[in-house]
């Protein structure tokens, strides 16, 4: 019993540090991945997909995006996604989405701390910006792609 304890919280783990796939319900495309500010869930996904909702149970769509969206972060006041070849946008509201500039590759993780957002992706390229919106290439990390960043 103490076996089987430890391996399903172990699963429970694992699953909660992996990115969001398949978890959302109402979500006509994959969702890859979800943020919660203190209002607001939002989730992004394929085909520029996005979806809010306030309970985390009901998601209704978002307008504005396109391109494969493949993570979401929140800070400085806003909602920021990236994704496939140089897909990046930005939402006050998590409803409307916008386009950001500056962003040429494809970046599969986002994250924001220290008065900054930063993302990385595709042959370990690194992009950061300081409003979500216009974004400045970073030293790149590498030839293997960077799946992920946190702050």
């Amino acid at each position: 019993m103490k076996k089987i304890l430890i391996v399903l919280l172990l699963i429970s783990f694992l699953f909660t540090i992996t990115r969001c796939k398949n978890l959302f319900s109402g979500l006509s495309e994959q969702a890859t991945d979800k943020i919660q500010n203190k209002q607001l869930f939002v989730a992004v996904g394929s085909s520029g997909e996005t979806r809010y909702s306030t309970d985390g149970i009901n998601w209704a769509a978002g307008t504005g995006a396109s391109g494969n969206l493949q993570c979401v972060t929140y800070g400085a006041g806003k909602f920021v996604a990236v994704g496939n070849f140089g897909a990046a946008y930005y939402s006050t509201d998590g409803i409307k989405w916008k386009s950001g500039a500056g962003v040429s590759s494809t970046l599969v993780g986002i994250t924001y701390g220290a008065k900054k957002f930063v993302a990385v992706g595709a042959s370990g390229n690194t992009f950061h910006s300081t409003d979500g919106i216009n974004w400045t290439a970073g030293n790149n990390a590498g030839g293997s792609t960077l799946n992920g960043v946190t702050y």
